[in-house]
């Protein structure tokens, strides 16, 4: 499979957020809440290029989401969006090609049953997100990518 790594200085992010089932949910809440998102209007007042995975506690089985964009220099915030604040890390970024969701959703199974066995990396305990890029989410030659936090085993 298709990945780097690279470093990258904090940065802040701007999105609506949404709390999602750990045992379900990202098959079928995290879909949902993207229909909503685009659906209600959202889109006009945040551009939706990230879908981000707030920090999760070891004991927790649900998570925060995010849906938005990278925050700008003087960037106003619309109600209801929040900004969260992503600390400077190492990241493992893996590029999905294919329609949406199918191929983020290949990605994450191919991640979490054969990447992470076999990585010389751990995932820190932190924000990681997908990262959306322009075009037609339903070509199957449309590009996006998985950003995970790690450090070297």
């Amino acid at each position: 499979m298709d990945y780097r790594i690279e470093e990258r200085e904090a940065f802040a992010v701007i999105v609506k957020a949404k709390r999602i089932e750990t045992e379900e949910g990202n098959s079928t809440e995290i879909p949902a809440f993207w229909g909503e998102y685009m659906s209600g209007g959202l889109a006009e007042k945040v551009t939706p290029v990230l879908g981000v995975c707030g920090e999760m506690s070891s004991d927790s089985k649900d998570f925060l989401y995010g849906i938005g964009d990278f925050m700008k220099e003087g960037q106003e915030m619309p109600e209801g969006f929040d900004v969260w604040q992503v600390p400077k890390s190492t990241w493992a970024v893996f590029k999905c090609v294919g329609a949406m969701p199918r191929a983020i959703q290949e990605m994450w199974n191919w991640i979490n049953s054969e990447w992470i066995p076999q990585a010389k990396y751990d995932i820190l305990p932190s924000y990681d997100f997908e990262l959306y890029t322009a075009g037609d989410t339903t070509s199957p030659d449309y590009v996006s990518e998985i950003w995970l936090p790690v450090k070297e085993k």
